[in-house]
């Protein structure tokens, strides 16, 4: 098997080149591994190429090293290809995609990596896009876009943290129309929606704390517009899984689990998906069972 390892310099103030290539090129020069190296030049020429190598039909390990981005990008170029496998060598702002399983040191024993074995994941497709992890409209895109603006002075989850204490104060709220299932469509005022096929985004914001990696279904989060004093009480709820079955909470919150769901909005709001955001109108989103063959590092365990 050839073990790609791609890399994306600007990931972690650029620790993910500085700190993880020289242990990779020692790793591999010292277990003669088989491999390839990509320094990555943006989203779309890392599907590109991660798509090209793929292709090839060659049972290939794909490296992402980077940020929840990194992944996504390496995920989109390999999604359709079953000798393609994706490890993960977290180095970016939120790392959010491999909270979904337990013993984080683990996912930095790079020798163990190269002989973890892999499983079979969901994906959830969205248009001609993919998530592994999660998309997320209104509030908390816009708390991940600050986060981008506060990555360089603040590290990690503080960074996100930050940007949501300046967000969520301004209580912005988006008129949106939504179906799970193909049932009945709903209109309401929201102040954010989450779909997730993993529990975590913006640096450790359990948002789907039911979520599974495994189960099948895509999980939704809606979030109703609320009022100005409720906003830090929810902020530290949300950020704690909380909010899910919360009887405080059961007018604000609608929590769906499905196979498909269609949003729409009404006016200007944007998506994050796992990290990388972009404008947002509508989108259908449909779960893909065991779409992904993922390189669990060894000694951890996937968290249901």
């Amino acid at each position: 098997m050839k073990h790609i390892y791609v890399i994306n310099p600007s990931a972690g103030g650029g620790n993910a080149e500085k700190k993880y290539l020289p242990q990779i090129l020692s790793l591999v020069k010292r277990q003669g591994i088989d491999y390839e190296l990509h320094r990555t030049l943006s989203a779309a020429d890392t599907s590109a190429w991660v798509r090209h190598r793929a292709s090839s039909g060659e049972r290939m390990r794909f490296y992402a090293v980077g940020g929840d981005g990194t992944v996504n990008d390496v995920i989109s170029g390999l999604i359709d290809y079953e000798t393609a496998e994706l490890a993960v060598i977290p180095c970016g702002t939120g790392n959010d995609f491999v909270r979904n399983w337990t013993a984080s040191k683990n996912n930095f024993d790079l020798a163990a990596l190269t002989k973890a074995e892999a499983l079979k994941v969901d994906v959830i497709k969205y248009g001609d896009a993919y998530s592994v992890n999660m998309l997320n409209i209104g509030a908390d895109s816009e708390v991940a876009a600050k986060a981008a603006e506060l990555k360089k002075r603040y590290s990690g989850s503080l960074a996100y943290l930050i940007g949501a204490l300046k967000i969520i104060p301004k209580l912005p709220s988006y008129r949106m129309s939504y179906s799970a299932d193909g049932g009945e469509e709903h209109t309401g005022e929201f102040l954010l929606v989450c779909i997730g096929n993993g529990k975590y985004c913006g640096g450790g914001f359990k948002s789907c704390p039911e979520a599974s990696l495994t189960d099948g279904k895509m999980d939704v989060c809606l979030v109703k517009a609320i009022k100005a004093s409720e906003a830090l009480s929810l902020l530290l709820t949300y950020r704690s899984g909380r909010h899910v079955g919360n009887k405080k909470l059961e007018d604000i919150i609608e929590y769906i689990q499905c196979d498909s769901f269609s949003l729409k909005a009404h006016e200007p709001v944007s998506v994050s998906k796992d990290g990388e955001i972009s404008a947002f109108t509508s989108g259908q989103f449909e779960l893909l069972h065991k779409k992904l063959n993922l390189v669990l590092p060894a000694g951890s365990e996937l968290i249901y």
